[in-house]
């Protein structure tokens, strides 16, 4: 089980008076006393300890939930991140579609007014003869 904060708090402020070994009966109520002027709660009584026991119950939950929730958003943003890519490179290899069909239509525009150049040339080169 988790221990109660008194436990907890009790070495704690042995630790911290240099109490070493056992805590006597006294150096327990002073420290009981210390507590109780912190938090202004005793010690002591079962609703206190209640108290403690369901503080605990509910920061292990928020703790738990915050967790998953993390794991849950870095899941998404990772999933997100995914498909973003996937629209990026399929983004590109549209727009590279675009760029090589726009290529070839203008290749083929530059060859038909080639073709039409070519065509005018001819006939002002055969009007040239005729009309000599």
């Amino acid at each position: 089980g988790v221990p109660g904060i008194g436990t907890v708090g009790l070495r704690l402020i042995a630790g911290l008076t240099g109490t070493t070994g056992r805590i006597s009966d006294l150096g327990a109520d002073a420290a009981e006393g210390i507590y109780e002027l912190i938090t202004g709660e005793k010690k002591g009584d079962e609703a206190f300890k209640k108290s403690i026991l369901e503080k605990q119950v509910e920061a292990e939950l928020q703790n738990r939930i915050a967790a998953q929730q993390i794991r849950e958003t870095g899941n998404a943003l990772m999933d997100l991140r995914g498909r973003e890519a996937g629209l990026t490179a399929a983004e590109n290899a549209a727009n590279m579609r675009l760029a090589q069909q726009y290529n070839y239509s203008n290749m083929l525009n530059q060859s038909a007014l080639m073709a039409q150049q070519n065509f005018a040339n001819q006939n002002a080169q055969l009007a040239d003869l005729i009309l000599r």
